[in-house]
């Protein structure tokens, strides 16, 4: 197994790019939990949460819900 050649960066290098990750990921977060419309598709990729009415109640409270949600995770 062949080893990866190690470089060295600096401090501030590591830090802005730490930064950098950081950011990207919160906008991935919120970009999940960005609209009604996107829990309505990741509860169709989860057959345990089809269950009759689920979605009818989602357009009545999934704003709220969602909100809620983003509040939890600190969004």
């Amino acid at each position: 197994m062949s080893e990866l050649p190690q470089e060295n960066i600096s401090q501030g290098d590591f830090d802005r790019l730490v930064k950098h990750l950081q950011q990207e990921e919160v906008q991935a977060q919120k970009a999940k939990l960005s609209s009604v419309e996107s829990l309505r598709v990741w509860i169709s990729k989860h057959p345990s949460l089809q269950q009759a009415g689920l979605v009818e109640m989602i357009t009545v409270y999934g704003p709220a819900l969602l909100e809620i949600l983003k509040r939890a995770l600190g969004l």
